[in-house]
């Protein structure tokens, strides 16, 4: 079986290749997405076992069973939602450590001692 980045889906999931404002709009995308089905199915989960321990096999019979199907459904676009948000994010933070970074230039290796002169850390404690 291949995988999905044999399958051309790679090039689709690589972060790095994106500008960093198509990431932030996706970023928006995902937790507006993550916001709303959570706010959802909180409500709708209370109301369908509430339904269901009410009313028992007739619930079923009424629906509520696919109802709860639906609810799981919601929770598992609204838990792809937080993943891509996390993903993204942990790309976007990458890239602005990155502009901070400071460049190493050669002079400033030459003047960089390894050794640390003067009285270290442990003499001033005693």
């Amino acid at each position: 079986m291949r995988s999905w980045f044999q399958l051309g889906w790679g090039r689709w999931l690589d972060l790095a290749r994106y500008h960093w404002l198509v990431l932030l709009g996706f970023i928006c995308v995902a937790s507006l997405v993550f916001t709303w089905n959570s706010y959802g199915l909180v409500m709708l989960s209370m109301a369908n076992v509430g339904f269901l321990e009410t009313h028992g096999l007739r619930a079923v019979r009424e629906g509520g069973l696919t109802q709860l199907l639906m609810i799981g459904g919601k929770g598992f676009v609204s838990l792809l939602s937080y993943l891509a948000f996390k993903g993204i994010e942990v790309e976007l933070v990458s890239r602005w450590r990155s502009l901070g970074a400071p460049a190493q230039s050669a002079a400033s290796d030459k003047t960089a001692s390894p050794a640390r002169k003067g009285p270290s850390v442990r003499s001033k404690r005693r």
